[in-house]
């Protein structure tokens, strides 16, 4: 249990390429296609579902119709402009 939180804490990673949106945190991971992301919501903690992150006040992705993921980037604005870069919402 504790190498799995601490492989948490230390392997957390989001990446845009390819025009997918990948992420990691520890052993959980996926992907996601950018042009499907549907709307970006700034700031807010989301308490149940998937939540790849180590922090409080990220972002919460919404993808597909009924989809979301929780994230926590360094930066949510630079995160959010490098998304917009790619598809403008």
């Amino acid at each position: 249990m504790v190498g799995i939180f601490v492989s948490m804490l230390f392997f957390t990673s989001y990446t845009l390429s390819d025009g997918y949106f990948r992420y990691r945190c520890g052993v959980i991971y996926g992907k996601i296609r950018i042009s499907r992301i549907q709307e970006i919501i700034v700031g807010k903690t989301m308490h149940v579902g998937l939540k790849p992150a180590t922090a409080t006040k990220g972002l919460i992705i919404k993808y597909d119709k009924y989809n979301d993921i929780y994230i926590s980037p360094d930066s949510n604005e630079s995160f959010v402009e490098a998304i917009l870069k790619i598809n403008p919402i």
